[in-house]
């Protein structure tokens, strides 16, 4: 083969070898493409399969409590319970709204209480915020003594104050001066759910009522426990008393708090939180206040579970 031949051969091969490597590189995109495409759908029905399942939780749970016979309903104090359905494990917790302190109806020493035990202020600086969220709330601009209204909103350049009530509780984070931890620090203890004064002892974690003016903690805490014991041991007899409530003591809102948490098969997780209104005027279901859920994630083993969103 004279110089020329063996120069086109030279060419031929290289042109060959763009083309293999071209057709390889076309392939692992398509590979790549099409291992990301079942991801996607993967994750889509398993969320889907999640969140069906976080429905029929909710559904169980109110089921509970509105046709309980032959068995008593399950206790609303928040309890986490283990529920099942199919290979899907979840689990649930159901609070009445009455045990928690509703922030546009709570006496305000209630709220004061818990802005110091879990906000951790003192009375000085949970009286001022007080006075914001309060102004936040009222429908005009006549400021408090330590309050805030339209002109500080401006000049601090934050929207103006709502001037209506309360919606959720995520909206106490748009109250001027309201600390990210003294928000993170009472916000599962909130409703605006309740439309009571006080609280249902037989309901409220420990968190609220610590928020009980001169209440005893050693108190609250054998409480809590006499409590879990006597839906235990004796759940069709009248629970015990808590004296520390006093006047600030309210009965059963019909109102509640569910949360579920599900797991499926592939390790993806799911949170929904609903309020759901069990009393209508039959005593029946009457709907769904409120719903919102988590993002939808796939956990590791090193990967704690997602915190809740409450409202």
């Amino acid at each position: 083969m004279n110089r020329r031949g063996r120069a086109e051969c030279g060419l031929a091969l290289v042109m060959v070898l763009w083309v293999v490597m071209l057709l390889t590189m076309m392939a692992s995109s398509f590979i790549a493409t099409t291992r990301i495409e079942t991801q996607l759908v993967s994750q889509s029905l398993d969320r889907a399969q999640a969140l069906a399942a976080a429905e029929a939780g909710m559904a169980y749970a109110l089921y509970r409590q509105l046709k309980p016979l032959p068995e008593q309903p399950w206790p609303a104090d928040g309890r986490v319970r283990d529920w099942s359905l199919g290979a899907l494990q979840m689990t649930i917790t159901l609070r009445d709204a009455s045990g928690k302190i509703d922030i546009n109806h709570a006496d305000r020493e209630l709220f004061k209480g818990l802005l110091m035990s879990a906000g951790g202020l003192d009375e000085e600086d949970a009286e001022a915020l007080l006075d914001k969220i309060e102004d936040f709330r009222d429908p005009d601009d006549l400021r408090r003594p330590q309050g805030a209204e339209s002109a500080d909103y401006a000049l601090a350049g934050r929207p103006a104050p709502k001037n209506a009530p309360f919606e959720s509780v995520d909206e106490l984070q748009q109250v001027l001066d309201m600390p990210a931890s003294v928000y993170t620090g009472i916000a599962d203890a909130l409703t605006v759910h309740s439309y009571q004064a006080g609280i249902n002892p037989e309901a409220a974690p420990a968190k609220v009522l610590y928020a009980l003016p001169d209440v005893d903690p050693e108190l609250v805490a054998d409480y809590v426990q006499q409590r879990h014991q006597h839906w235990a041991l004796e759940p069709e007899q009248p629970l015990p008393a808590f004296p520390q409530a006093g006047a600030f003591q309210v009965g059963p809102s019909g109102v509640y708090h569910v949360q579920v948490k599900v797991l499926t098969e592939t390790g993806a997780t799911v949170q929904a939180e609903a309020v759901l209104a069990g009393q209508g005027r039959r005593g029946d279901f009457s709907g769904v206040s409120a719903w919102r859920e988590d993002q939808f994630q796939r956990l590791t083993p090193e990967q704690p579970d997602q915190e809740s969103i409450v409202f």
